[in-house]
């Protein structure tokens, strides 16, 4: 690395990260050996603001762990903003990097400008038929494609006046996303990855971004114009929190979230000490960075151009060995923090502390301690600070302090004023709200809340109707919660708790509702199959039968003969209810006569019963005949009818079912564990 401590902020940025782990563990999660339906196609490098993404992927892209390699990058974000497809292209020619082969850069950003300018070039390719002009083209030429003319036997070919057809609307992506593609190496005659570095998906245009998913990837990812294309996007939060505009589209599948930290103490010293920082000051660095690479490197700047310095150095520690130990270590605690908030110090000294500690502090008259330019805090002078730090780094007990300090730390960088912290450390405890949850908890405050979520969007991520606040500020002040115990913070965990209890009960049971019903419907539709293959195969007996000129009805005759019993049984009820009918009405001997009729009327039609039941079966089947060639169809349309329906509402089971299992994925309170990083744990040396 460069000792030239004389470099511009900008200059020295891309030198504050080398990230030597993290971009080895990036390069081999990447599919250098070629692309397939199970290669991670797209890689979002995420984390807070500052941390150092755009950074981390020059870095990858200058490293030597691409320099061995056959890749093309291609960064159209890097310069002006881009509107349209055309500035997208055209931004894509000016900033081809081709390492291993910068001749074929130079080649591909050619054919990028002119692919830009609505003309495509005639390619050569080894596996598809890739024959183009330009659409003013006259003359007849020969076009040579290996692929084609291998399968013909042939190798060239001859074509009238070739066009190529720059029209409106869906035409015109197609071609543009075609001719891009076509512009691109294959994989083939020797690329290995292509790197589109697509920088923040929010800031690229709707069109843009409508173009890429929608004909760009489609078209490369089979067919034609496939290529081996690995897509790198940066934001602040993972994919599946990405909004649906930023989505992209089949290859969502394939996209991979790579979390990116702020440096680690030693990265940080290690960069400090290979621009000539004392060692001591070295140390401060991080102190003061927190590891975020940008603040580490201006104040490595600073400190290369002398404004922290061993001046007053003899005074600040003849001052601190005067005190006792305690207070050396209070004193230090308060030189953490570059502004001291009276509101706030109790996330370092403990509840109620830190009014106390700050009164303390102002009346030490050795101290240089003074009121910031706006009245809000206090600040220690940095060459004081340095000098306390390093007298107390060693002590088991301010490393205590610094475990306290580094969240603070983080959410006053992250936040942008005391109020907006108070309402944020407020809201920490809670996973995922929604407007019903925030009106059984705030009742009439809910208004503000809901103004604090819109008017700071920055702060909070949302996934459809649910919000919570974003991952790395939620973990910083779910820690200092437990220092402080904001007032009002116990009672909304307790009663979030208790709404989450009863709503995970009701969406459990919900859940258990589901699968019963899907494994009724499920068994239903196994019968209906079942016998459905049974009727086919009869069908297919029936038709052989049929085809061999053997009857395939030979009970037929048997249910014509019997078909009478149906109406006879009803023809001897009524008559028995007749004849008992004139009986009653009728004058001696009639109604004797009557009765004994009705009699024997009853008894044959009770009689004709039993043969009448063995005869259904048989008559239903029979009436399953509705075609001339005596094929029973009817009843098999019925049963694929009735499989569809069950289908159908399988599929709607299944789908309420997997919603439920994500409703309850939402839960009001996460259960506390300690998700601490090693990277984290690893800025405080033990």
């Amino acid at each position: 690395m460069e000792n030239n401590t004389n470099l511009s902020t900008t200059e020295r940025t891309d030198l504050s990260a080398p990230r030597t782990l993290e971009l080895e563990t990036f390069a081999s999660s990447i599919s250098w050996d070629g692309s397939d339906v199970f290669s991670r196609r797209v890689f979002n490098i995420w984390g807070e603001s500052g941390v150092g993404k755009t950074s981390f992927i020059k870095a990858f892209r200058d490293s030597e762990l691409v320099k061995n390699k056959k890749v093309l990058f291609l960064y159209p974000t890097e310069g002006d903003s881009v509107e349209t497809i055309e500035e997208f292209i055209a931004a894509c020619a000016e900033t081809v990097r081709y390492p291993s082969n910068p001749t074929k850069g130079e080649i591909i950003e050619e054919r990028l400008e002119n692919v830009q300018r609505g003309k495509v070039n005639p390619m050569i390719s080894d596996d598809s038929i890739l024959i183009a002009r330009s659409s003013i083209a006259t003359n007849k030429k020969p076009y040579v494609n290996k692929a084609a003319a291998a399968s013909v036997g042939r190798t060239e070919f001859e074509h009238e006046d070739l066009q190529v057809q720059i029209g409106l609307g869906e035409s015109k992506a197609d071609n543009q996303a075609e001719g891009f593609l076509d512009a691109l190496p294959l994989q083939s005659l020797g690329t290995d990855v292509i790197f589109l570095i697509l920088g923040r998906m929010e800031e690229l245009s709707i069109s843009i971004k409508d173009w890429i998913r929608d004909y760009v990837i489609p078209a490369a990812s089979k067919g034609a114009y496939r290529r081996n294309i690995v897509i790198i996007t940066e934001s602040e939060s993972p994919f599946e929190l990405h909004s649906s505009e930023n989505s992209l589209g089949s290859w969502k599948t394939a996209s991979n979230d790579f979390r990116l930290y702020p440096l680690v103490e030693d990265e940080v010293y290690e960069l400090a000490l290979s621009q000539k920082i004392d060692p001591g000051i070295a140390r401060f660095i991080f102190i003061e960075s927190l590891g975020y690479p940008q603040i580490a490197v201006d104040t490595a700047q600073r400190a290369s151009q002398g404004d922290l310095n061993e001046s007053g150095k003899a005074k600040a520690l003849s001052f601190l060995d005067q005190l006792e130990a305690a207070d050396r270590l209070k004193i230090a605690a308060a030189c953490l923090p570059k502004k001291l908030y009276p509101e706030e110090l109790d996330a370092l000294y403990g509840k109620g502390k830190g009014a106390s500690t700050l009164s303390w502090l102002k009346g030490l008259i050795q101290l240089p301690i003074e009121e910031t330019d706006d009245g809000n805090a206090y600040s220690i002078d940095d060459n004081f600070r340095w000098v306390a730090i390093e007298k107390a780094r060693s002590e088991k007990e301010f490393k205590t302090y610094r475990n306290r300090w580094a969240p603070y730390g983080r959410v006053v960088r992250n936040t942008s004023s005391k109020a907006c912290r108070s309402k944020l450390a407020l809201l920490s405890g809670l996973n995922w709200m929604d407007t019903e949850l925030c009106s059984e908890l705030f009742d009439e405050k809910t208004i503000k809340v809901q103004e604090l979520i819109e008017n700071k969007g920055e702060y909070f991520i949302r996934k459809e109707n649910r919000f919570r606040i974003t991952d790395f500020l939620r973990r910083d002040l779910n820690k200092i919660a437990l220092n402080l115990h904001p007032a009002g913070s116990d009672s909304i965990h307790d009663q979030a708790l208790e709404l989450w209890e009863k709503q995970k009960i009701r969406i459990k049971k919900k859940i258990e509702d589901a699968k019963r019903a899907i494994k009724i419907v499920q068994e239903e539709i196994h019968k209906l199959t079942r016998k459905q293959i049974e009727t086919n195969a009869h069908l297919r007996a029936m038709k052989k039968k049929e085809a061999k000129g053997e009857a395939v009805y030979p009970e037929v005759p048997v249910r014509k003969e019997n078909g009478f019993r149906g109406p006879l049984i009803f023809s001897m009820f009524f008559i028995s209810l007749v004849a008992f009918a004139s009986g009653m009405v009728s004058n001696f001997p009639s109604p004797i006569i009557s009765v004994a009729a009705g009699l024997i009327a009853l008894f044959v039609g009770i009689a004709l019963i039993p043969g009448w039941k063995k005869n259904q079966p048989l008559k239903k089947e029979y009436g399953m005949i509705t075609t001339s060639s005596g094929i029973p169809i009817r009843g098999n349309l019925e049963m694929t009818r009735k499989i569809r329906e069950r289908e159908i509402a399988l599929e709607e089971l299944q789908n309420e079912l997997a919603r439920l299992n994500e409703e309850l994925s939402y839960s009001y309170i996460e259960e506390a564990t300690p998700l601490e990083s090693l990277k984290e744990e690893s800025n405080v040396q033990q």
